[in-house]
């Protein structure tokens, strides 16, 4: 193992070299079987995972959008909770 670091002790570079090593447990495990997948070949939670990232910016861009017609409504931009709070 080889580490590269900076001045300021910040890891710049790591290689790891096995050009000799000894295999001191050998693992036959079985083949797992092959998950499921969806019409392009992905597993059905990375799915799932790229649908809800994909609700999340829709939902995203729909309160932006929301937010600045409210904004231009009321002729100007809109104050969070805690600016409107002032005493």
């Amino acid at each position: 193992l080889r580490v590269t670091f900076s001045q300021t002790k910040q890891i710049l570079c790591w290689e790891f070299s096995t050009r000799r090593h000894e295999e001191y447990v050998k693992l036959d495990l079985p083949k797992q079987p092959q998950p499921a997948a969806d019409d392009l070949g992905f597993p059905p939670a990375f799915s799932s995972c790229i649908k809800i990232a994909e609700a999340i910016s829709r939902l995203r861009t729909n309160i932006i959008s929301a937010t600045d017609a409210l904004a231009s409504q009321k002729g100007g931009r809109l104050n969070s909770k805690s600016e409107g709070r002032r005493s």
